[in-house]
This record gives structure tokens, sequence and C-alpha cells, in this order.
């Protein structure tokens, strides 16, 4: 009788084994190495301004303090620090290459400056109050001063429509005036770009900057600066018209990314080649009076649901009268 076939063995596939998770933290974001350069210490004749012409743009950082994120509305901070020479700075900066410069930012020689202004002024009418920023180094050293007066607007629906100039004004360490940023008056002239103009202290035009929600020389600036559209680009142009550079404003980056609760804006400046110092401190003049207003109305409006012209909670415009709660403070 033949013997029954064998059985082959079964043959098992070994489960592969589980690894442990790495209790090991992952490394922080490594810095860039000198991207940033430290503020240079000033002579006994400087103006304060000369050190501009040095470098070939700015880091600007706006940051706000614990009252207002509780809701009330405070004055705002500001450091400043050069970029390196040589430094290669991208068209479309991201929130990726931002964070490591604003952790640079920390440990390098900077300009800080406070705004000082009027309480009620930044309550009542927050696109158009009057402030003061002195910005001097880590020991109080003044380098320039940046000085814009209230102007309160009547009938602001922006770019449309506003009847009153928008001005600020650059200083340098002496009080002399060195240049203006003024947003003119305008009467339906567009419809998503607002324009800017730099003039020196006599007058004469040194750039146009204008801020479009639409885009830029760079690309698109719809829905920027936010997680969806990381850089919202303002082009700077030539009195002759011809495009000279662009600065860009970076998404902070969401509210859970250490550090960035407090911050409101990243701003790059990149300066046009051969610009003399005057004029490199116009451009920042301009870009701060952009900064206080068409930024700050965005703010503003994505915070409360689109309000017309900027207006707080609880009021009928801009220069509408604080709310009883606003007065308790």
């Amino acid at each position: 009788m033949a013997a029954p076939p064998a059985t082959a063995a079964k043959k098992y596939r070994a489960s592969p084994a589980k690894v442990a998770p790495d209790p090991t933290p992952l490394p922080p974001l490594k810095l860039p190495a000198n991207v940033l350069a430290g503020i240079p210490a000033l002579l006994p004749d400087d103006g304060g301004l000369e050190w501009l012409q040095e470098h070939e743009g700015l880091f600007m950082r706006q940051h706000m303090g614990l009252a207002e994120l509780a809701g009330c509305e405070a004055s705002n901070r500001f450091m400043i620090a050069p970029f390196a020479s040589g430094v290669e700075i991208p068209d479309e900066p991201t929130n990726n290459w931002a964070y490591p410069i604003r952790e640079e930012m920390e440990s390098v020689p900077a300009l800080h400056a406070r705004e000082v202004g009027d309480c009620l002024d930044r309550v009542c009418c927050p696109l158009t109050r009057g402030y003061r920023l002195d910005f001097a180094d880590a020991v109080h050293v003044p380098y320039f001063t940046v000085v814009r007066k209230s102007a309160c607007e009547p009938c602001g629906c922006w770019p449309m429509l506003y009847s009153r100039a928008q001005q600020l004004s650059v200083l340098d360490r002496r009080g002399e005036l060195v240049s203006r940023a003024i947003e003119p008056v305008a009467v339906c002239r567009a419809c998503w770009t607002r324009s800017y103009v730099a003039v020196d202290a006599d007058g004469e035009p040194l750039y146009t900057l204008r801020a479009s929600d639409c885009g830029s020389q760079n690309g698109c600036n719809f829905c920027a600066p936010s997680c969806a559209n990381e850089s919202y680009d303002v082009d700077v142009f030539a009195p002759d018209g011809a495009y000279l550079t662009s600065a860009t404003w970076v998404w902070p980056g969401c509210a859970c990314n250490p550090g960035i609760l407090t911050d409101r804006s990243n701003i790059v400046i990149r300066f046009p080649a051969g610009a003399t110092a005057t004029q490199r401190a116009a451009l920042v003049g301009g870009v701060l009076l952009i900064e206080y207003t068409s930024m700050e109305l965005k703010r503003l409006q994505e915070g409360q649901g689109g309000t017309q012209g900027g207006a707080m909670p609880g009021k009928a415009g801009p220069g509408g009268a604080p709310t009883s709660q606003e007065m308790a403070r």
C-alpha cells in the first residue's frame, strides 16, 4: 500500500519587529549662518542713518504685548536688524525661512522702538492715529525717529475714497527731517491698490510704493499674508515709473508655534542698488506708513469679519466714539 504523500511544511512570514519610539526630541531648526548683521555703533558726528548704506536690506519685526493679546489696543513694538553682506533674500520668503531669522534676531545687536501716542487716539482712530517711534540700541543710544501726526478720516473707504492724506516723517538722531512718506488723497482711484510716495526733506519724490491685494511684480497677493499665501509684496518704483525692488510682509506662522503668538508682522525690506542713506531711510518710512495703514486695516477686517473702514466693534467708523467698555479701561 502506497504511503501517503508527505505534507508540505507551512511557510510563515515573520512579522517585522516593533520599533520603540525614539524618546530623543527632534533637533531645533538650524539657524542660517550670518544672515543678520548687528547694528554698528555710531560715531559722534553721525546722523544715525549712515549705516543703512552699508547693507542690502533690513528685517523688521513688529510684536505686541500681553495687553493686546487680551483684546486691549496696545502700543506696537518694533525690532530692526540689517541683513549681512552677501545674503541672498528669496523673492518669495516664507515662514520657514523667517522663523530662524526671528530667533537669531534675539542674539544680535538690533534697534528697538515702542510706539508712544495717545491711548484714546489708538482706540478711537486706530488707522489714522498719531505716534512717535524712537529707534535706539540696547543701551538706549538713539539712531532715528519716526513721527506721524493724527489725521482722523471722516469717510475712510480705503482704497477707493478718503479725504485726508496720511503722512509720517523720518528724523535723524538730531531731530532734523530726512524724509516723509505720504498716502495722497484718493477719489475712486483704485479698488484693490493703495499708493504711497516717499519724498526727501525738500519734497522731491524718491519712490512710489504700491500695495495691491491682487498682485505684484513677484506674483499674487490674494489672501496674503496667511497660511494660504505666505508673502505679501509691495512694489517700489522710481519717480520715472521704473520698477526697482519689493518689500515683503511674511506670514508669522500659526499661533501654536513658539513665539508666534505675539508677532504681528515680519517685514523684509530690500534696498535698491546704489541708493543713498537718505533714499533708504525714505523707503523705511514708506514701509512703516503701509504697516500702519494698509496692513493694519487688513488685520482689523480679518479680526472683525470685514468691518468697513477698519472701524472697531461698536463704532460707526474709524472716527467713532469709544464704547462704554473701552472707556472703562
